[in-house]
């Protein structure tokens, strides 16, 4: 499921993101709304090993992508392009750690069990892709209800309840 959801949240940014950035009127500088949600994962993803050591993979990525959510709440309720600019930076800074965590805990996964190597993977595909189907559908959907801000706020209210479950599932094991 966490697989599932950081295929779609950053489907929802690569389908709503350049949409948001005319509107929030950065005109030639719109592209800096998705190079900050870009960046981090060429900046930070490296230290994901760091943070992994002091708890489990799962949890680890888990709460990172909690953190993440939880930046994107806001906004819907801030007015400055710069600030939102600088909350997508922070939001996928988190968002980084998680994606090389969960992959991590996915090799630890075909380590233990060599012989489901097939369907693990086959399994991480599956939700990637249906990560990036239904990601764009519901950005579409929920910004022509919403606008382009609240769909960034659904999405982080979304996320965060998704990662509440996720903890608590893993948590109880």
């Amino acid at each position: 499921l966490l697989i599932f959801f950081l295929n779609f949240t950053d489907a929802f940014f690569w389908t709503v993101g350049p949409l948001f950035a005319e509107h929030l009127g950065l005109g030639v500088f719109a592209g800096v709304l998705l190079t900050a949600w870009s960046l981090p994962g060429l900046l930070f993803g490296w230290i994901a090993g760091k943070y992994v050591r002091t708890g489990t993979k799962e949890r680890v990525a888990i709460v990172m992508q909690f953190i993440t959510s939880c930046l994107l709440i806001p906004i819907a309720l801030i007015g400055n392009p710069i600030a939102i600019v600088g909350l997508v930076f922070i939001a996928a800074s988190f968002s980084s750690i998680a994606w090389p965590a969960i992959q991590g805990a996915f090799a630890d996964y075909i380590k233990e069990r060599r012989d489901l190597d097939k369907e693990i993977e086959g399994l991480v595909d599956l939700y990637t892709n249906l990560g990036y189907v239904f990601g764009p559908i519901l950005a579409g959907i929920l910004s022509d209800s919403f606008g382009y801000a609240g769909t960034f706020t659904a999405l982080g209210i979304f996320g965060t309840l998704t990662a509440l479950l996720l903890y608590l599932s893993v948590h109880q094991r």
